[in-house]
């Protein structure tokens, strides 16, 4: 993010951080320092005592940015998560912030998705979503030109743009250990080899 913006990293750009630990724990830090490990469960229950440090982190950004861009974390969609919510609409509704919802066309059935997100989000929630993004799309855009109409019409909500699938972001330090699955062979002919372990539970990797 810090790179994308051309400014120095900052810890308020991720006031909530959560280090994998096991497939049901993770290291809870806050604003750059640890909280505390919890199980997944637990953790659920603790959110909403942590959005008061998240809305901090957002008006410290927010009073030396003239654009701050949010993104969310999972999926809007997972309203079974809703109650406790500090980094979707829970956030969105906080803060007042207008909310532009992106589907990936890449993973398949992305009609379904914003149309099922809307579906489910409760009224409130909905209302705050200004228009959404079909991202990584391949091809003649126009092909889905009759797609981007009907998610507007089912859902009443501003088709912003069709965003075409753009490889280089490959290139992009990973954001989890999802990331590493199809991690790279070394060159046959390459003088020096680092080697980094791909543990089951890994955060940060690509500092190294």
């Amino acid at each position: 993010q810090a790179r994308a913006a051309g400014i120095p990293l900052s810890v308020h750009m991720n006031p909530v951080l959560l280090k994998p630990q096991s497939e049901t724990g993770a290291q809870v830090v806050v604003q750059g320092k640890i909280l505390c490990n919890a199980r997944a469960a637990d953790y659920q229950q603790m959110k909403a005592g942590l959005m008061p440090k998240v809305m901090e982190s957002f008006h410290h950004l927010k009073a030396r940015a003239d654009l701050v861009l949010i993104e969310g974390a999972g999926s809007a969609s997972e309203v079974n998560l809703r109650q406790n919510d500090i980094a979707n609409m829970g956030f969105a509704r906080a803060a007042d912030t207008p909310v532009i919802l992106i589907g990936d066309i890449d993973r398949g059935g992305v009609i379904a998705s914003l149309v099922g997100t809307k579906a489910v989000l409760e009224a409130n929630d909905a209302r705050m979503i200004e228009g959404f993004i079909v991202n990584r799309f391949r091809g003649d855009p126009s092909l889905f030109d009759q797609g981007m109409q009907i998610i507007a019409d089912k859902t009443g909500w501003q088709p912003i743009g069709l965003l075409p699938h753009f490889p280089e972001a490959s290139r992009l330090p990973a954001e989890d250990a999802l990331g590493l699955a199809g991690a790279t062979q070394p060159k046959p002919h390459a003088k020096t080899r680092l080697a980094v372990l791909i543990l089951p539970h890994i955060s940060n990797f690509d500092d190294l």
